[in-house]
C-alpha cells in the first residue's frame, strides 16, 4: 500500500479489480481520476494492491514461480490483506477511521472484511464499493456452472505446465493501455 495524498487528510483506501493494478486509479490522468481528484482536495490517498498483483509479489519464503505462492482466494484477500493494509494506515496517519474504495474484486475484499472479521467495521468511516461479485443470478447458474467446469479443466492444464498466472503484465500492454486509454481518446469507452 502507497500513499498519493497530501498526508493530512482523512485518509481513503482504494482497492483494485480482478486482473488489475492499485495504477488502475490513475490510468484517465489527474483532471479525471478519482484518487487524484480526492487528493487534490485534501484527502490522504492510499492506493493498496492486492497480493499476486504485479505490485504485490514479495513473500517471505516463496517466489511467484512456486505454486504455494498462489495458493489464494478473495477470502484471503478480504480476511488478512485488507485488515492489513487498514491497520497500516491507521497506525502511519493517526486517525481512527479511514474511508474505502473498492472496485469489483476490491469490493468483494471489503464485504469479505466486512463480514469475517467485524471488529474492522468500527475502523471504517464509510465505503463505497462499485461492482462487487456476490451474487450469481439464478438464470445464469447453468451458465456458470458450465464455465467453471472448463476453467478448473483450464487451470489443471494450467499447473500441468506450471503456468500460475492469469494475464501477466507487460510493458507491450501498459503501452496499448496508455496509448488508447487517454482522456480525450476515441477509444476511452472500452477502457471503462
Amino acid at each position: 500500500v502507497h500513499s498519493k495524498g497530501l498526508g493530512y487528510g482523512p485518509p481513503i483506501l482504494f482497492i483494485h479489480g480482478l486482473l488489475s493494478a492499485s495504477d488502475q486509479w490513475l490510468i484517465y490522468g489527474r483532471d479525471h481520476d478519482l484518487a487524484s481528484i480526492l487528493a487534490d482536495k485534501g484527502y490522504d490517498v492510499w492506493l493498496g494492491d492486492l497480493r499476486g498483483n504485479v505490485y504485490s509479489r514479495m513473500h517471505v519464503t516463496l517466489s511467484p514461480e512456486d505454486p504455494q505462492f498462489w495458493d489464494f482466494s478473495f477470502h484471503e484477500h478480504g480476511y488478512y490483506d485488507i485488515p492489513a493494509m487498514v491497520d497500516y494506515i491507521r497506525l502511519n496517519t493517526g486517525h481512527k477511521k479511514i474511508f474505502y474504495v473498492g472496485y469489483s474484486l476490491g469490493g468483494t475484499t471489503f464485504l469479505v472484511m466486512g463480514s469475517a472479521r467485524p471488529e474492522y467495521n468500527k475502523k471504517i468511516r464509510a465505503s463505497a464499493i462499485l461492482a462487487p461479485y456476490i451474487y450469481t443470478p439464478p438464470h445464469l447458474t447453468k451458465v456458470m456452472e458450465i464455465a467453471f467446469r472448463v476453467m478448473a479443466s483450464v487451470m489443471r492444464q494450467w499447473r500441468t505446465l506450471r503456468v500460475f498466472e492469469v494475464f501477466p503484465r507487460s510493458n507491450t500492454s501498459l503501452a496499448i493501455n496508455q496509448m488508447f486509454c487517454q482522456p480525450k481518446s476515441k477509444f476511452m469507452p472500452l477502457c471503462r
